[in-house]
């Protein structure tokens, strides 16, 4: 099943969403309502279709069911702070937890920028401006091959293009 941040949830960010999720069962004086909407979330999620992605149940958008299914393989390079990782607790969707020091460095809530395949967290990278050119970092957290490496550069290279300077790369292997 393709991944993607407007296509499927998980159960537990959909209700975190709405606020209902993480004050239950914590005494906390909001825990009625809290209850109210994790009860009117649950009603309004019964009986949608779920899927397994990669051992995480979630719960599927009902006209995704008749879509086709197409290999997804895009390469985005995203900003740190970017709503795809920011927008769930539960981010093993998108985000292997082996790497989540790396994006994530201390869990401190700073988000480094990421390079994204196919819907998955493949590598960070970094900018460094200069007068005369960028140089665009990357990190990878997965093996690359070459083709893939040129779509990153790519990528970035069109971010370069709108900063109107010329780009340099770096892998750090």
């Amino acid at each position: 099943m393709p991944r993607s941040q407007f296509s499927t949830a998980a159960a537990g960010d959909i209700l975190r969403g709405t606020g209902a999720g993480d004050s239950v069962g914590t005494g906390e004086p909001e825990r009625g309502i809290a209850l109210r909407h994790q009860r009117r979330w649950r009603s309004a999620i019964r009986g949608r279709p779920t899927v397994a992605v990669d051992g995480v149940e979630a719960v599927l958008h009902p006209p995704l069911l008749d879509a086709p299914r197409v290999p997804v393989d895009d390469v985005l390079v995203l900003p740190g702070f970017d709503e795809y990782l920011l927008g769930f607790k539960d981010r093993t969707l998108m985000l292997d937890p082996a790497h989540k020091q790396a994006v994530i460095p201390g869990g401190n809530g700073v988000f480094q920028a990421t390079v994204v395949v196919g819907g998955r967290v493949v590598g960070t990278w970094k900018r460094t401006l200069a007068k005369t050119r960028v140089t665009l970092a990357v990190r990878p957290l997965v093996d690359l091959d070459q083709s893939r490496r040129a779509r990153v550069e790519q990528a970035l290279g069109r971010y370069a293009d709108f900063l109107a300077l010329p780009p340099r790369f770096t892998w750090a292997d």
